[in-house]
């Protein structure tokens, strides 16, 4: 059964209302808004002028349960001077540097330099994360992980992802690596440095590697992925052993 548009418009419009009101907000002047004008809606009210809305108010409530802020340079507040305030920001960083990587328990955040700051903005503490890789699936985790550790210690919190710049695995600790080879897993080499575009290579990766277990170089890959993407898998030539190797990136 077809709906009816303007008893639908009706209750929406009225919907918007309590919404607005209680953001303290204007419905907004479309007209102005950059590329809405005349694409298509009703009245001139377009889903362009509903984002518009919601961007406005989340401007007004960033730290509103289940808010999530993705930054793409890094920016973030400085941090408060307070004598308070630089006793909580130390809590809080010493707490996020301890939570583990659950594919690598042996590495904490800080092993994985992916913990990128920890600020304070009014009564909430800021700490941005860098995923090692942008499709990582591990990086809900360690957001969860560490979001709970600090309700636990009684802070408010926000923890935001930072893209830019993207993580290197030249950014991985000495005692992180130490680390890794006590697990049996070689660490990564140098990162390849480019400035420009990223050649497409048909051929496998070469890499001299050497165990982690005997210290022998020239082992074989046998695998391009071992249990994570960001893996892959070796055999010793020396002592025959298999292990693990985190790839440069």
């Amino acid at each position: 059964m077809a709906a009816d548009p303007a008893g639908l418009r009706a209750e929406f419009d009225a919907v918007i209302g309590v919404v607005l009101a209680e953001e303290d907000l204007s419905w907004p002047d479309v007209p102005a808004l950059a590329g809405v004008a005349g694409r298509a809606g009703r009245d001139g009210i377009h889903t362009e002028a509903m984002g518009y809305l919601a961007g406005r108010a989340a401007e007004r409530r960033p730290g509103a349960p289940g808010s999530h802020v993705v930054s793409r340079r890094g920016r973030e507040p400085a941090p408060q001077a307070s004598g308070d305030t630089v006793s909580v920001l130390a809590l809080a960083r010493e707490i996020a540097e301890a939570v583990p990587d659950p594919e690598l328990p042996m590495l904490t955040l800080a092993d994985l330099g992916i913990l990128r700051g920890v600020s304070a903005y009014g009564e909430r503490v800021i700490v941005s994360l860098t995923p090692t890789y942008s499709g990582c699936p591990a990086l809900a985790e360690m957001r969860g992980d560490l979001a709970r550790r600090l309700a636990a210690a009684g802070l408010q919190t926000e923890v935001r992802t930072v893209l830019s710049p993207a993580w290197s695995s030249d950014w991985i600790t000495a005692a992180g690596r130490c680390k890794l080879a006590a697990a049996g897993i070689a660490p990564p080499g140098p990162a390849p440095h480019r400035g420009g575009p990223v050649p497409l290579a048909l051929s496998p990766a070469r890499r001299d590697v050497a165990c982690p277990r005997c210290g022998a170089p020239g082992a074989e890959q046998t695998a391009a992925c071992s249990g994570t993407a960001c893996k892959a898998l070796y055999r010793c030539a020396a002592c025959r052993e298999p292990f693990e190797y985190v790839k440069e990136i």
